[in-house]
Formats: C-alpha cells, sequence, structure tokens
C-alpha cells in the first residue's frame, strides 16, 4: 500500500468519526430541542392539533438515531400526542393533516410500546388496569382504519383488552375494522368471542358483518361465536347484513349467501326469521332497503313470506311501502310460486291497510298491477286518505324535485285507471285526494320571470328535440303541441315511464326544463281534472248553465282552478237554521237516485260531519212528531234500490230516451216522494211494507232495527224469493261493507224478540245467503252464516255448492281456507267433490278459471284428481283445455306426487279424446312436454282432426289477432316436433290437418298494398332494433336474413316464446302484421317444404329429377306449398270428390270456385316450370 493511500484512509477514518460526531452532536441538539417544545408545551389547555402541529417540524427534519421517548415524554403525554395526532389525520384542527402522519410514523420508528406496568397503570394487585380510554378507541370512533392499523403497532398487548366507558374494547375495534391477524391473537390469548358492547350489545360478530369480512366472520364463528346473538335493538347479524348495504352504500351482493355458508360449513343454525324489537326479521329489512339480490337470498332459504312486524307489517307492505319496485316484487312472487309458498296478498297491518293500498299511496301502477295478477282482492280495498300520502311523501316538507313531480302526478292517474280497470268505482272524495295531493306537492307550479317562449331557448330547444318521451315523439313536440291534442298523445304509463328517464337528465336549463315537467304534470292530469270537476261547476252554477257551457269554462280553466272547498270548514249554525240543515240533509237522501251524483250526497254528509255539526232535539218544537221524520229518512234510503235508474238519468239528457221499464219505475217512484214528505198515512203504510223486505239492504242500523220489529216476518221474500238476509249480504258487496257486522246484528235482533230467521233460505235460483255471501267474496258475512249454522253443501239451481260458488272467485285463499276451518270446528262435513248439474266439482270450477292457488288446497284437501263432469272430462282434461297452462299443470303433478296420488294420465272423455289430444289441439308444447315427463302414453294416440281444432279455435274469426297467429303457427309445430321427438310418427294426413289450420287461420296472410321494402320504415326500424328474439338476434337483423338462413336461425320453441314480446311494439298497423306474417313464414317453412316435396313429385308425375323439384319447393311460399299438397290429394281422388269435397271446415277454402281454378293454375305453372328446366338442360 503506497503512503498516499493509507493518507487517504487515515483521511476517511477521520472524516468518518467528524461525522459521526456532527451527527451525535445533531442528535443531541434534536433531543433538546424535543425537550424544549415538550417543556413549552400546554399539556393542561390540550390545544386540539397544536401539540403535534409544533412537534411536526422537527419531526420531518430528523436525522440519526431515534430517541427514546420515555426519557422526554411521560406515557400519559405520548397518549395525549397520540390522540392529537388521530384529530388532525380527520382534519378536526388548524394545523398540517399531515402533522398526526408524520408524529406516528416517528413513535412507531423509535419502537415505543404502551407498557401498563411500566406506566404505572396498574391497579393495586399490580395487575394493569383495562378501564382505560386509549388513542385506539379514538381512532375506531373516528372511523380511522389506518390511524388504528398503525396504532395496533404501539398497543400490541393482546393479552390486554383495554375497555372504554361505553364498554368498547381494543378487540372490538379489530373486528370492526377488519384487522385479522389482530383478532386471531386476541382469540389465541383467551378473548371472548361473543364479547358484548354493554351499551349496545353489539358482538364481534355483529361489527365484522357490517363491513362483509367473510374470513373474520369464519374465525369468529370457528372460535365459538353466536350467529343468532341479538343487540339491544334485536338485530341480529343477519339484520345488520340486510342494513349494511344502505348504511355504508355497499352494492347489493351475496354476503348474506356466504355468511349463512359459513354457517352450514360448521353446523350452526342461523334463525333467519329472527325479529327485532320492531319485529322485523332480516326479509323485512332488505325488502324495505330494496336490496332484491339478498331477499332472494333469504326468501330461497325458507324465510317466512307472511311474518308481521309490531306495525302488522308483512314483508310484501314492505315492497310496497317503497317506490315503484316492480323487480323486486316479480322477484318475490315468482321465487314464493316456485316454493308452493302462499303469499297473503290481502293481509292487513295494524292500521287496517293492505299491501295494494301502500301501492296506490306510493303511486306505484306496476306494483298495482302486479297486486292485481297475484289476486288482490279489490272487495275490502279502502281509497289511501290525504294522511296516508303525506305519511309516504312527507307533503308537508319534502321538497321533490321537478321528474319526481311529473312521477307523482302520472303514478297517480296510472294507479287510478288500473283501480278502475279492475272494477274499483273512484268517488269525488278519492279524486279530491288526489287533486289536493298533487296540488299541495305544486306539481303544476311554472318556475317565476319564465320567458313567454321558454321552450324556444337555443339550448333547451336542441336537448328537447333529441329526447324521446315515446318511440314517435319529442318532449319538444309534445310541448308544441295545442293542449286538447297534447292531452291524447300520451298514457299514463308513458308519462311515468319519461318521468323515470328524465330523473338523470340534468343538463337541461334549470328553468326551462322545470317548466317542461311542469306542463307535462298539467297534460298528463288534465283529463282527470276536467273529469272531476264539470259536477261541482254545474253545481256551482246551480245548475243554470247549459252542460256545454261548463264544458267550455273547464276547457279553459288549469288544473288547480279545478279543486273544490279547502281550507277551515264553517260553522254551519251560523249560516242554516237546524230546520234548514234538517231539510237539506232530507232532500239529499230523497235525490239521492234522481238529481244527484251517490258521490255529491255523501261529499254533503262528510261536509256537514266535518264542520262539526250535530242535531239537537230540543231545537225542534215540540209538536213535531218524531215518527214522521224517521218515515220520511226512511222512504228516501227506501228508493236506494234505484240507483242504476239515477246513473241512466244522469247520464242522459232527456228521459224519453230511457228504455220503458225504467221510464214507468223512475216516475212511480217520483210519485211516492212528495206524499212521503207530506206524511200521508197512505204513504207510511206502504214504505213500512217496503221496507219490510228491502229495508235491510241499507247500511243503517235504525233501519235494521225498525225492520225487525215485533210485527215483521224476518224470512218474507220477494217475486225473486229474496228475503233481507239476502239483501243484506248482496247489498254489503255493492256498498263496499264486506267487514261490518250488518249480518249479525239483523241475526241478534231477531234472537232477542224470539224471531227465527231461515238460515238456508232459497231464492227462485236457488241460491241461499251463503251462496251469495262466497260468489261476492265477503269474508266476514260468509263466517257468521255458517257459524250460524249455513249447509255448505246445498245446491242451488245449477247443483252449485257454497264451495262451487268460492271456486268461480278471483283466487281467495284465505276465504276458502276460513270455509273449511270453521266446518271443521263444527264437525261439518264438506262435499269436495260434489258435482253441479254438468258434472263439475269444485276443482273442475277452480281449473275452469284458472284459480293456482284455489285448487292447490282443493287437492291438498284430498279432492279426487280423476273425477269425471257429465262430458266425461277429468281435471286434467281441463287444465289441457285452457291456454298456455304450464304453472297450473305443474302444481298439479306436484301435489299429486306428494300425495303419492294417481293421476289418470290416458283417461278418456266421452268424445275418446285424452289429454294430451286436448295438449296438441290447444297447440300447447309445454303441456304436452309436462305429459310426457309424467308417462302419456303414444299407443293409443289418435292426431287430433280439424274438427277438433275447430272446437278450440272457432276458426275463420276475421279479426283474429296478429300475435296469437304467431303463438298458434310456432305452437302447433313445437307440439309437432315433441310428438316426434317421443316416438310419434306424423304422416302426411295429419301434417295436412296441421297446414289447414294455419292457412284457413289466414297466418301467413300479409296486408295488401305493402311496400316491398316495408322493413326499412324509419320508425318500425328503430323499434324492432331495440327487441331481441334471443341474445344477439335483434327482431330488425331477424327480418332482414335472407329465407333460408332465417329457417335456421330459431327453433319452433323460440318462436313461441317470443310470441308475447312482440307485443312491445307501440302500434298495430300493416308492418307489425306483415312482420308477424314474415315470422309466422319463416317458423313453418321448413315444416311445409318437408311434405310438400313428395307431393310436388306426384303432381308432377315424377318427371321433374328431385334436385328441381327441391329447388321449386325452395321457392315456394307456405300457401303455394299447402295448394301442391291440396294438389296431390286431389289427383288421387275421382273426379266427384275434385267437384264435391268433404264438407268440413278444412276444405272451405278448396270450395271456393277461385281456389279449384287457383290449384289448376298453379299445376300448370309447374308443367312450364318443367319445360323451362329441360330446356336450360
Amino acid at each position: 500500500m503506497s503512503s498516499d493511500d493509507e493518507s487517504r484512509e487515515i483521511v476517511n477514518d477521520d472524516e468518518i468519526e467528524e461525522i459521526e460526531r456532527c451527527l451525535n452532536e445533531f442528535d443531541r441538539v434534536n433531543v433538546e430541542k424535543l425537550k424544549s417544545i415538550r417543556e413549552n408545551l400546554h399539556w393542561e389547555e390540550n390545544e386540539s392539533g397544536d401539540l403535534v402541529g409544533q412537534i411536526q417540524p422537527l419531526l420531518i427534519e430528523w436525522l440519526g438515531a431515534y430517541p427514546n421517548l420515555r426519557e422526554i415524554f411521560r406515557p400519559k403525554e405520548i397518549d395525549l400526542l397520540l390522540k392529537d395526532s388521530i384529530k388532525c389525520r380527520q382534519k378536526r384542527t388548524g394545523v398540517d393533516d399531515n402533522a398526526g402522519d408524520v408524529f406516528l410514523e416517528f413513535l412507531i420508528n423509535t419502537g415505543y410500546k404502551d407498557e401498563p406496568e411500566v406506566d404505572g397503570e396498574v391497579d393495586d394487585d399490580g395487575k394493569p388496569l383495562l378501564r382505560r380510554t386509549t388513542p385506539v378507541h379514538l381512532a375506531a370512533y373516528e372511523e380511522d382504519g389506518y390511524g388504528l392499523q398503525e396504532l395496533f403497532k404501539i398497543y400490541d398487548r393482546f393479552d390486554l383488552n383495554f375497555v372504554n366507558q361505553s364498554g368498547y374494547t381494543h378487540f372490538h375495534a379489530a373486528c370492526e375494522f377488519g384487522f385479522d391477524d389482530v383478532v386471531k391473537k386476541f382469540l389465541e390469548l383467551g378473548e371472548d368471542p361473543n364479547l358484548l358492547v354493554p351499551k349496545t350489545g353489539d358482538s364481534p360478530l355483529h361489527m365484522t358483518v357490517t363491513n362483509q369480512n367473510a374470513t373474520m366472520a369464519r374465525l369468529l364463528l370457528d372460535s365459538g361465536a353466536n350467529p343468532n346473538l341479538a343487540n339491544l335493538n334485536g338485530w341480529t347479524p343477519l339484520h345488520y347484513i340486510c342494513k349494511i348495504n344502505e348504511y355504508q352504500s355497499h352494492e347489493d351482493d351475496d354476503y348474506a349467501e356466504v355468511f349463512l355458508t359459513i354457517n352450514d360449513d360448521i353446523q350452526k343454525t342461523v334463525q333467519i326469521d329472527a325479529q327485532d324489537k320492531s319485529g322485523n326479521t332480516p326479509l323485512h329489512l332488505a325488502l324495505d332497503y330494496g336490496l332484491e339480490r339478498t331477499s332472494e337470498i333469504l326468501l330461497r332459504r325458507g324465510a317466512d313470506v307472511n311474518l308481521v312486524n309490531a306495525e302488522g307489517l308483512t314483508p310484501l307492505h314492505m315492497i310496497c311501502k317503497r317506490d315503484d319496485n316492480s323487480e323486486l316484487l316479480e322477484m318475490f312472487f315468482n321465487i314464493n310460486e316456485e316454493k308452493n309458498q302462499v303469499v297473503q296478498v290481502d293481509a292487513r297491518d295494524k292500521k287496517g291497510r293492505t299491501p295494494l293500498q301502500y301501492a296506490v299511496a306510493n303511486f306505484g301502477p306496476h306494483m298495482v298491477e302486479f297486486l292485481f295478477d297475484h289476486g288482490a282482492d279489490l272487495s275490502g280495498f279502502v281509497f289511501p286518505s290525504e294522511s296516508d300520502f303525506d305519511e309516504e311523501y312527507d307533503l308537508q316538507s319534502y321538497s321533490c324535485g321537478s321528474s319526481i313531480k311529473l312521477r307523482l302526478a302520472s303514478g297517480a292517474l296510472a294507479c287510478v285507471e288500473r283501480l278502475e280497470k279492475r272494477g274499483y268505482e273512484l268517488d269525488r272524495g278519492d279524486a279530491l285526494t288526489i287533486m289536493n295531493v298533487l296540488v299541495k306537492k305544486q306539481v303544476f307550479k311554472m318556475p317565476l320571470n319564465l320567458e313567454e317562449h321558454w321552450y324556444d331557448v337555443e339550448r333547451f330547444a336542441t336537448q328537447a328535440k333529441g329526447k324521446t318521451i315515446n318511440s314517435s315523439l319529442t318532449l319538444y313536440e309534445f310541448i308544441r303541441s295545442p293542449p286538447e291534442g297534447a292531452t291524447k298523445l300520451l298514457t299514463y304509463m308513458e308519462y311515468f315511464d319519461f318521468a323515470r328517464i328524465s330523473c338523470i337528465i340534468r343538463n337541461y336549463p334549470i328553468e326551462p326544463f322545470d317548466a317542461s315537467i311542469a306542463h307535462l304534470c298539467e297534460m298528463s292530469s288534465r283529463r282527470f281534472f276536467r273529469r272531476w270537476a264539470l259536477d261541482p261547476l254545474m253545481e256551482l252554477t246551480y245548475y243554470r248553465l247549459p252542460i256545454f257551457c261548463c264544458e267550455m269554462i273547464i276547457k279553459q280553466l288549469m288544473n288547480e282552478d279545478l279543486r273544490e272547498w279547502h281550507g277551515p270548514y264553517p260553522n254551519l249554525r251560523e249560516i242554516f237554521r237546524p230546520k234548514e240543515i234538517d231539510l237539506l240533509l232530507k232532500h239529499s237522501m230523497i235525490y239521492f237516485n234522481f238529481e244527484m251524483e251517490n258521490d255529491s250526497v255523501f261529499e254533503f254528509l262528510e261536509f256537514v260531519v266535518k264542520t262539526g255539526y250535530k242535531d239537537k232535539p230540543e231545537l225542534y218544537h215540540t209538536g213535531a212528531s218524531r215518527g214522521l221524520r224517521d218515515g220520511t229518512l226512511l222512504c228516501a234510503r227506501a228508493i236506494q234500490n234505484l240507483r242504476q235508474v239515477r246513473r241512466e238519468l244522469h247520464r242522459r239528457s232527456r228521459l224519453h230516451t230511457f228504455p220503458r221499464s225504467l221510464r214507468v219505475r223512475l216516475q212511480r217512484c217520483r210519485s211516492t216522494i212528495p206524499r212521503a214528505r207530506r206524511g200521508s198515512q197512505s204513504s207510511r203504510a206502504k214504505n213500512r211494507r217496503y221496507a219490510t223486505t228491502h229495508g235491510c239492504d241499507q247500511s243503517s242500523r235504525d233501519g235494521g232495527t225498525i225492520v225487525a220489529g215485533k210485527r215483521r216476518n224476518p224470512n218474507l221474500a220477494n217475486l225473486n224469493g229474496w228475503t233481507p238476509l239476502h239483501y243484506i249480504c248482496k247489498m254489503n258487496y255493492q256498498l263496499g261493507h264486506e267487514d261490518n257486522d250488518y249480518a249479525e246484528l239483523f241475526l241478534k235482533i231477531n234472537d232477542d224478540i224470539q224471531k227465527t230467521v231461515q238460515i238456508d233460505a232459497q231464492d227462485k235460483s236457488g241460491n241461499t245467503p251463503l251462496h251469495i255471501a262466497l260468489d261476492y267474496g265477503l269474508s266476514s258475512d260468509s263466517e257468521i252464516l255458517l257459524r250460524r249454522g249455513a249447509d255448505p253443501n246445498i245446491v242451488n239451481a245449477e247443483g252449485l255448492t257454497p264451495l262451487h260458488m268460492i271456486c268461480k272467485r278471483d283466487d281467495n285463499s284465505e276465504l276458502l281456507e276460513m270455509f273449511f276451518n270453521i266446518n271443521e270446528e263444527k264437525n261439518q262435513v264438506v262435499q269436495i267433490d260434489a258435482r253441479d248439474k254438468s258434472g263439475n266439482t269444485p276443482l273442475h270450477v277452480a281449473l275452469e278459471y284458472s284459480l293456482k292457488v284455489t285448487a292447490e288446497i282443493l287437492l291438498r284437501r284430498g279432492v279426487d284428481p280423476n273425477i269425471t263432469n257429465a262430458e266425461g272430462l277429468t281435471p286434467l282434461h281441463v287444465i289441457c283445455k285452457r291456454d298456455y297452462n304450464d304453472d297450473l299443470m305443474e302444481m298439479f303433478f306436484n301435489i299429486n306426487g306428494e300425495k303419492n296420488q294417481i293421476v289418470q294420465i290416458d283417461a278418456r272423455d266421452k268424445k275418446g279424446r285424452t289429454p294430451l289430444q286436448y295438449a296438441v289441439a290447444n297447440f300447447g308444447p309445454h303441456m304436452v312436454e309436462f305429459l310426457f315427463d309424467h308417462g302419456a302414453d303414444l299407443s293409443g294416440f289418435d292426431f287430433p282432426s280439424e274438427s277438433d281444432f275447430d272446437e278450440k279455435y272457432h276458426l275463420r274469426i276475421d279479426n283474429y289477432d296478429s300475435i296469437i297467429k304467431l303463438r298458434l303457427a310456432s305452437g302447433a309445430l313445437a307440439c309437432v316436433e315433441r310428438l316426434e321427438k317421443r316416438g310419434y310418427e306424423l304422416d302426411r294426413s295429419d301434417a295436412l290437418t296441421i297446414m289447414n289450420v294455419l292457412v284457413n287461420e289466414y297466418i301467413f296472410e300479409k296486408p295488401m298494398n305493402l311496400d316491398e321494402s316495408w322493413y326499412d320504415d324509419e320508425r318500425f326500424a328503430r323499434e324492432t332494433k331495440e327487441i331481441e328474439i334471443r341474445p344477439g338476434l335483434s327482431f330488425y337483423d331477424f327480418i332482414r336474413s335472407p329465407p333460408e338462413e332465417a329457417t335456421k336461425l330459431l327453433t319452433y320453441m323460440e318462436y313461441f316464446d317470443f310470441a308475447p314480446i312482440i307485443i312491445s311494439l307501440y302500434y298495430r298497423n300493416q308492418l307489425l302484421e306483415a312482420s308477424i306474417a314474415h315470422l309466422c313464414e319463416m317458423s313453418s317453412r321448413r315444416f311445409f317444404r318437408r311434405w310438400a316435396l313428395d307431393p310436388l313429385m306426384e303432381v308432377t308425375h315424377y318427371r321433374l329429377p328431385i334436385l328441381c323439384c327441391e329447388m321449386i319447393n325452395m321457392n315456394l311460399m307456405n300457401e303455394d306449398l299447402w295448394r301442391v299438397c291440396w294438389a296431390a290429394k286431389l289427383m288421387n281422388e275421382d273426379f266427384r270428390s275434385v267437384c264435391l269435397p268433404p264438407q268440413t271446415q278444412a276444405t272451405d277454402k278448396l270450395r271456393d270456385v277461385d281456389n279449384i281454378f287457383a290449384v289448376f293454375k298453379f299445376l300448370m305453372l309447374l308443367i312450364v316450370a318443367y319445360f323451362l328446366l329441360y330446356c336450360n338442360k
């Protein structure tokens, strides 16, 4: 080594020593600075953030070794600095946000650990004090996950579980924020996996599931955590899973399934239907928050779909309390149908409200439609009040956006439309409720200071022209349409669906956008407001204006102008004398059937009641006859049965337009009114006799008491054989009083005066009151009659028992179960297989009306599934005679399978036809498949004749629906496909039968004068591009496909299943009919070609090569191929058969001279084609 090298090495060593000396000095200086800062900090004031803020600059510039902080700070001071760091991280201080991170990192780098024994945090026995609020608790409270992760490096004594004043521990924090390694160490050292937080009752598992941590959940459960432990609110971990998506914005996922699977793996049972303090199950919560996937998991796991909470709400109520969520409702019903779970569609909560009432109050037309489709009963429906709407939408304070306003307006009227479509009679009170709700929500309010031509604002107009309300109408076009025309352009549902879309369109200029929504609201509800404002306007003008004048005024008014009385009600005694009020009330009842709408009378009575007016008898003269007053009112009530006459009178302008019988009844009734008002003895006597029989048809307890006097006969029947008890049952239905106790009151009054009422009295049709009550679905009246001893097996003139009457109504499981239960209580045997005059049992009737739930109950009650009616039809025959009754058939076989009941699959009716023949004649491929799967025998199968198809479809219906044509064509060939798959050998006669049916139904007939490129119509093309026949193939692409390719694209079942989907096309015109005909042509092309090839060779006497015949075959349309088949058939018959074909509907088209010539003309064309082919060759 040279001297230079040695010198360099010596210099280097010196330099290193100098550096180390400098660093040590720097460290000493830093430590001194840190101590100085520590001495100048105001610990007692605990200035938030200021502590770490003053230390931060020094820590950032720190070089060299880290100090031992225990020599600088006391343990409590470090705790305080850590808490201050957490506050800084949450931006709750005025210093740099990074100050907290800097101190945490510095403290961990120094190797500082929390040591309670060293720091003196011990009790008298020298054990560490566990009740201590640490920075870990603060970080958990602040939901600072990163801070917690760092703090557990400092507070790493997992044998010590520090707890704060509320009982929250370090172990709880680790579970809540998902630190698996920390939790595992706690558990290994003996921590209780079910340790509760006393203040909330939450367990570690509750906290784990809030973050959907499957690994942690399994760790806790494996260590003994209880999956059903409830907190102070009664929430189990499963309740939390159903709430976290609402609280923490998680997507609706499979975590519930993961949680339940973990418990399955370790053989722990989770209480699916555990109820919290409010009575809510996990299913209630999942549905309330709209969690479709979580709800599906719970339903498939067996959650009770009818369990009620503390408010009496079922899961179905919870769905209907949300926004219009048809997808959730559809999933709910579908799964319950799969599991054969009966849903109580008409269950009432503790306020007496059904799911249907909530759906209406929530303005959910799709939900209303779903409920009706699944058996919701209108008989007990009460239209929601304003308070119900207020409860759902918080009308007094909730300020909704413009799009929501349109959704409210259109949704309300769409709900009304669906109610009325199903038979509900909206009255003026209901209409006024809707008007009040919409006006209170200011749905018609236009923005202030709006330009007159706001719709022409350039930016708005451009965007409005590009936004379509439906396939043929833009928002701009609608706004510019005249009001009279605009009200007719859209349906309520189109307004409603557009409201959904417009919710996400907020890039419009705000004022024009709000104005456009207000305009849409005005137009959507204009017809409704006008309809209900016309009568009030005429009343306000005292009927002095002609009706057309009133209509003109109505047209000029806006919706808000068309409302009626609002504001505080007056004191009527300051306006009218008592006698005048009494006279108004009497006249209201007298003119109830003539001058006014029923609703007008009820509105007036309701108005008087709302003013608080009370009758005070002492105000009348002492000479007034109390009996006369009652008699006059009773007379007015007695003529209420002329309601139909009054409606007719209101609808028509002149009395002479009435049918004579109605006019005579009206005139007779009018003549009784003056005598009744004068109080003549004769009229009062006549009215008493009339009221004896008919007084019970009014909803008046007083009237019932008068009628049931000691001199009255409670069994007196009128000319129709109706007794007062018959009338009670009928009028309870007509007046909508299904749940009253008038029948019981009537019977009790007669009991009190020792009169016997004939419970089973039969009218001229043989119907008892029980028949009437069950036919109208009156559960309360039916129960009263049954408990009073009504005969459950008595038959009417048609042989119908009360059970038959139930089976003729919509599915009403509660009524049917009540019927059976009461008879069981009374040890009364119900003849469940009783036959009516046509030999039909209740099961036949239920299946005929497609009442799935009713049929299911009857089958489970032991009805004979093989019993036949007078025509020899079994219940299975009845199913197969119905259209597309796949669900009903599946239920039928499943229940009989469960009961080990043998079903006679191949039973024949009196015409020798089996269920399989009916299913084929009904073009039901799914039913055919079901029958084969359950053992249907092909050995005795006879292919249906044309008369069988004729009987089912009434051939030659001129206005046959296009959609049904596609269903027929594809269904027929799908049935044939299934028959051949199972071994049936279709012959030419069977094929020709199918062809005849399809051709005679004009299945392939296209509209006349149709453009060759009809499918390129702009609107039609746009719509068909949006409709998929199957994934990857749009309706438009299919129509444009070459015929040879199109015939191979779809199966018969894909055509069959697509038929209902095509209904979504907005309009039914020539283009739609053409597209349906095209689909029918393509779907049956292979079949027609297959069966026309041999006949084609026959008609050419086998002179053409088969290749030529195939080429001709490929270029012919289905109707031409059918003619080929018929030509071959005719050639094989004698001349007499050609001229006089069989007298059947199947040959109707060939009986016409024109069609005979068409066949021969076609033969000539074939000869020409043969000649040309020969020449080319």
